[in-house]
């Protein structure tokens, strides 16, 4: 399976572990960095897959693959009988096709292909560790004093601690019991996803009824909903076991906190850009009402604004590219790009 290819009908179900209770295989490593991890780069692509056991019965299986400009060195733990790329513990030797240079190492602490620890050289007696979630860095350029040829033969573990303050670990390591009730929800909504249909402005009001957001007026032809219309009939399907009613749709265009300024002022009836600002500032507050009381009406309270995502990463290139995060904008949130990241 090539190590851009990245299945993820075919995660591992076998729960992942934590960071610390990886199988070692730095033993393993330090053979190959006499053999494979030298050879020139057409003979190292030339060698055929094999597989090897570790101490503790983990399967490894070695091979060489070809990307644009280089090519990686993999070590592959086995997943559910078969070796992909990104299997937790799998790590990654990239080297230069023209030069055969190491140029960076990478090691997936979660099977997950978009989940990595990547290690690029810094001078002769340092290394730069970046950790990426989802093309999202929460953890940039951090220097370790050690050279990426010690990198690549020493312990996980060791290396981490000597990052121990500041490596993000907790990002690495979830808690899925922490989560069972957002995934109970989200599998409630996806089970009913059939049952919708999409049309421009539509949504359910207070009635059930399906009706055009901007006049309210009853829908004609294919009735459905839009995104505003689905994220209230999320609400609405949490809030009416409890009150009895779906929510009007009129109070929910209002704004319930100033935005805008004069720039936007003449914009507001032309183009309405706040309108989703302001919808989901509702839902929330309504939301909050319902659940706590006065005390959770206040919109402000539900705003995420701060994020651990310092930098994106750079399509393509060689992995060390990235240009910077704004975070946070005012009434705006988050930049599309980097928001898979930031959640």
């Amino acid at each position: 399976m090539s190590l851009h290819a990245l299945p993820l009908a075919l995660r591992d179900p076998v729960p992942d572990v934590a960071i610390s209770a990886i199988s070692d295989d730095s033993a393993l490593r330090a053979e190959l960095d006499a053999t494979i991890f030298r050879l020139p780069p057409r003979k190292a692509m030339a060698l055929k897959p094999e597989r090897r056991i570790l101490l503790d019965g983990n399967k490894v299986e070695i091979r060489v693959e070809q990307g644009n400009g280089e090519f990686m060195t993999v070590l592959a733990r086995e997943g559910d009988g078969t070796f992909p790329s990104w299997s937790q513990g799998t790590w990654v030797l990239y080297r230069s096709l023209s030069t055969g240079a190491r140029t960076r190492i990478r090691f997936f602490p979660r099977s997950d292909p978009y989940c990595y620890i990547q290690f690029r050289p810094d001078g002769q007696d340092r290394t730069l560790l970046d950790a990426v979630a989802y093309e999202g860095y929460v953890a940039r350029s951090m220097v370790l004093p050690l050279d990426l040829d010690r990198v690549a033969i020493e312990p996980l573990n060791r290396v981490l601690m000597l990052a121990i303050e500041t490596f993000p670990r907790r990002y690495f390591e979830p808690r899925p019991a922490y989560y069972a009730d957002i995934r109970a929800l989200s599998g409630a909504i996806r089970s009913r996803l059939g049952t919708l249909e999409y049309a421009d402005d539509g949504a359910f009001d207070e009635k059930g009824l399906p009706v055009y957001i901007e006049g309210g007026l009853p829908q004609a032809g294919v009735v459905g909903l839009n995104c505003s219309g689905f994220a209230k009939w999320v609400v609405d399907g949490l809030l009416k076991p409890l009150t009895g009613k779906r929510l009007p749709i009129t109070p929910l265009k209002q704004p319930p906190l100033p935005r805008g300024n004069t720039f936007s002022e003449p914009w507001e009836k032309l183009r309405d850009p706040y309108f989703g600002l302001d919808w989901t500032r509702n839902l929330a507050a309504e939301a909050g009402r319902v659940f706590r009381g006065e005390r959770g009406a206040d919109p402000k309270e539900y705003e995420v604004k701060r994020t651990a995502i310092a930098a994106l990463r750079t399509s393509g290139g060689n992995g060390a590219t990235s240009r910077s995060y704004p975070g946070y904008i005012e009434d705006a949130g988050f930049e599309i790009r980097g928001l898979k990241a930031v959640l």
